[in-house]
């Protein structure tokens, strides 16, 4: 008989190709969000952050123009990562508000309001953690306007977290957000 796995969301990283599954399966919900919404010059923009990458995290954003100053912005990681008997998964997603403080839309600073939900599973030598993480903060950050479609964002966000796990609660301030990420502006 097979052990079942005990990743908390839909046992999505159990391996890395389920890993990558969950990745296809994040990304076309976003695909089907962007075609859900009229897309007008600067109204939308794709996003990566590069530090996800490092970690062996994919991930995926979009940010949707709500008015002159204001965006909703849209994340989701999954990440499998292994070092020795040191094991990481998780899946995350991210939805903030953001307000921009200057004239141009998604350019210079921004400040914003953030939700994070995700599960997972870390083990750090013999020490087994695995659940689920519910947090609220603030986020703050820069927009370096490359070209006309291109920017180079800076961002980053702290706020309290909440970690479920199978017999223990824990709360906490905590950083939760970390970014530097390629942005393209659709047309």
């Amino acid at each position: 008989m097979k052990k079942k796995a005990s990743f908390p969301v839909a046992r999505l990283a159990t391996t890395r190709r389920s890993a990558f599954g969950a990745m296809l399966a994040l990304l076309a919900t976003l695909v089907l969000m962007l075609a859900a919404t009229p897309a007008k010059a600067q109204r939308i923009s794709l996003k990566t952050n590069g530090l996800g990458w490092l970690t062996l995290s994919p991930n995926v954003g979009a940010e949707f123009r709500l008015s002159r100053h204001n965006t909703l912005n849209l994340e989701a990681s999954v990440g499998y990562l292994t070092l020795g008997k040191r094991h990481q998964r998780h899946a995350l997603f991210i939805p903030e508000v953001r307000h921009w403080f200057s004239a141009r839309p998604q350019a210079r600073w921004f400040c914003g309001a953030m939700l994070l939900g995700g599960a997972y599973k870390v083990k750090l030598s013999d020490t087994p953690h695995n659940g689920l993480a519910l947090g609220i903060g603030v986020t703050g950050g820069y927009s370096f306007v490359l070209d006309q479609r291109w920017s180079l964002e800076l961002s980053a966000g702290a706020g309290f977290l909440h970690r479920s796990e199978k017999h223990k609660n824990y709360n906490q301030l905590a950083p939760l957000k970390l970014g530097v990420s390629i942005v393209y502006i659709l047309k």
